[in-house]
């Protein structure tokens, strides 16, 4: 009994722990990179350091097309972090 008991806290051990894992995604670039937070993404973080209102078009649509997963809170939508500073078209 006490072997059923050990062998289902490990499974929701694992299963709480993969759930935390970032997901895997591709970037409007082509770039692997992981579905995070929007604000948790230092590419991101940066681009936006400079001010909202100074990124060009391309910069905007390619923050937008990163977007990986609707959060349900309202907040900032998961996006796609990578390490790509070039934005292609």
């Amino acid at each position: 009994m006490w072997l059923l008991k050990y062998f289902c806290l490990v499974l929701l051990f694992y299963g709480a722990k993969a759930q935390r894992r970032p997901a895997i995604c591709k970037s409007p670039n082509g770039e692997k990179g992981t579905c995070v937070p929007f604000l948790e993404c230092e590419l991101f973080k940066k681009l936006l350091e400079n001010g909202a209102n100074k990124l060009s078009d391309k910069q905007k649509q390619f923050l937008r097309a990163s977007e990986c997963k609707q959060r349900k809170d309202g907040q900032f939508p998961m996006s796609c972090c990578g390490t790509a500073t070039n934005f292609k078209d």
